[in-house]
Parts: structure tokens; sequence; C-alpha cells
């Protein structure tokens, strides 16, 4: 009966998470993520090799029944078009028509947006912001960006870049460079995964530190 009224509440989708160095392919189901495979991306290729890339990431996780696939991005982008405007740590990709190829390539629906309003959305919808009605977070990578909600509802801006708060100028630099994963490391106790680890395992090693930083950010909110 329950499926009938929400046909989609037991569809498996796939999420992927593009990184300035890495991709990471996810297939999930009721908020569960039942799969997951990480990559490098030789991210000063020409944009097909990068593509092409994210999409055999893809297709280690897809599985038949599959409705969908989500893309999230460091970038500007369209999310009516899915064209994505510029990435960082990827100099090829300027005005690259997402959306458009990884539906030709695997037949399915595909909704692209900025990495970090994926992120904050997640954790609203299934994790650490669930109950909160308005709230920010954080992503710190090789670069620095936010998601934002307000009155429950994910706030994007023009192109999903109302959280690119890294592009902001500080001491005639990005802001991002003072507040991303290499400067922290350098600066704080936070231990950056060795070059030899594979993705999942940086991944990993990362995520031990997420509840210790949601503490120190509620402790200083």
């Amino acid at each position: 009966m329950s499926n009938k009224k929400n046909p989609e509440k037991h569809s498996k989708f796939i999420g992927v998470d593009v990184g300035g160095t890495n991709v990471r392919a996810g297939l999930v189901q009721n908020g569960r993520i039942l799969t997951l495979q990480a990559r490098p991306i030789s991210s000063k290729a020409k944009r097909a090799v990068i593509i092409d890339e994210i999409c055999q990431t893809i297709a280690t996780v897809l599985q038949p029944g599959a409705r969908g696939i989500g893309i999230g991005v460091p970038s500007l982008v369209d999310v009516k078009t899915g064209i994505v405007y510029s990435v960082h740590n990827i100099p090829s990709w300027r005005a690259v028509s997402l959306k458009k190829m990884v539906e030709q390539r695997f037949g399915l629906p595909v909704f692209v947006n900025n990495d970090a309003n994926c992120f904050m959305l997640g954790e609203f919808l299934f994790g650490m912001a669930r109950g909160y009605r308005h709230i920010v977070g954080l992503v710190a990578g090789t670069g620095l960006g936010a998601g934002v909600i307000i009155n429950g509802k994910l706030y994007s801006g023009s192109n999903g870049g109302v959280g690119e708060i890294g592009a902001v100028s500080y001491k005639g630099k990005d802001f991002s460079i003072f507040a991303a994963v290499n400067f922290l490391c350098a600066n704080s106790a936070l231990t950056r995964p060795r070059s030899k680890d594979t993705p999942t395992a940086a991944t990993a090693k990362r995520a031990k530190y997420l509840p210790r930083l949601a503490i120190i950010l509620r402790k200083s909110s």
C-alpha cells in the first residue's frame, strides 16, 4: 500500500561526488548507502577523459532498477541544464554539459548541483542536521564551500553559488587557501591521509574527525 502512494520510497538511486582529485559513487536506497566505490581522476586531462572516468565509477555501482543519478561538483552549476561552469582543480572543465553527457551514457535522469549544496541537503534529510530549520554546513577539501538551509529548504542562490565562500578574497588570495584540508592539516592536529591510501581509505580516515569537528562547532555556536 505504501509503495503505491510513494513508489520512489524504496527505489535505488546513485549519488556521485566529484572532487578536485577523486570521484566517489554510491548506490543508495531508503537513505542507506548499499555500495560505495571511489577512484582518483586525471584532473589535468581533457574533459572527455574525466567524464569517462566518472562514468566508469558510476558503472561499478549501477544496478537494474536504479531510477536516477545525482552528481555534486565543486563548481557553479546551472541546475536546470546541468551545465558545470568551472571546477576547482580541473582546468579543462569550463561550461561542461555534464547532465546531458551522463544521461546519454546511462539513459537515466541526471541531476547536477554544487557539492556543498548536495552535502547540506543530505545532512538535512538523513544526517546530523535532521530536526533543524536553519543551518549552514561547511565542506573543506581541496577548496572550501558551504550549503545553506533556510526555513527547511535548500537555498542555492544564482547557479548554486550562494555557499562559495572559498572564493572570497582574503589577504590577497582566495579564502579557501586558508581553510582547505592542506592548510588545516599543516596548522592543526588533523592528519592528512597518506598518498598511498586509496580514495575510500582516505575518506574513512577523514570521517573519524567529523564527529569531533561537529562538537567543536556546537561548542562555539
